[in-house]
């Protein structure tokens, strides 16, 4: 009686356990103990405190790396924005019949590991690819092309990958706004834009 009694109360801790045990596990315990040895250099007495490897960060070329790392995920995300609210909002809204089916479809690629999606923009970009082959037979070019290797197509190819974990976080957050919401809105006077900001 106790047991069921504490149960029902305490049923989210329950649950919620076996997913907080696999994060402490594989993530939390990983992180801390590279965190612990980042500040440790192994020496041929032993082990010492030690700022070396932060000071490795501090080079030229892993400075040049992070820089560009940070570049493409920031234009990354702001264009998965730019294009994932319209998505979200054309599905949450426009739509009437099909979400479901339109969110299969956005779902569907993620359903194949990253590696291979990304393998599949090499198969269209390369230089005897199927983009330079059309690209030759439309008579635009004489020469193959080569598109890969390139700051477009490598954010082209990020979008890819990542629009999907964009488009269903705001197609649910667009689902839980109530519709009387928005015709109070337009009730008290507010313009189409006021309404959306």
């Amino acid at each position: 009686m106790w047991i069921k009694k504490h149960l029902e109360r305490e049923w989210f801790t329950v649950f919620a356990t076996p997913a907080m045990l696999w994060q402490i596990l594989f993530l939390l315990i990983p992180l801390s103990a590279l965190l612990f040895f980042s500040f440790l250099e192994k020496t041929p007495t032993g082990w010492l405190l030690s700022l070396t490897h932060y000071q490795t960060i501090l080079k030229p070329i892993y400075i040049t790396a992070i820089s560009s790392s940070l570049f493409f995920s920031f234009l990354t995300t702001l264009l998965c924005v730019l294009v994932a609210y319209p998505v979200a909002y054309f599905i949450a809204f426009m739509v009437k019949r099909g979400q479901n089916f339109l969110l299969m479809l956005l779902v569907m690629p993620s359903w194949t590991n990253i590696i291979t999606q990304i393998y599949a923009w090499f198969v269209l970009l390369q230089k005897n690819g199927v983009v330079s082959k059309a690209i030759s037979a439309l008579h635009i070019t004489n020469t193959p092309i080569h598109l890969l290797n390139n700051k477009p197509v490598i954010i082209m190819g990020l979008v890819y990958c990542f629009l999907p974990f964009m488009v269903l976080p705001i197609y649910l957050s667009l689902l839980s706004i109530k519709k009387n919401l928005i015709e109070a809105s337009a009730d008290l006077g507010a313009t189409d834009l006021q309404t959306f900001w």
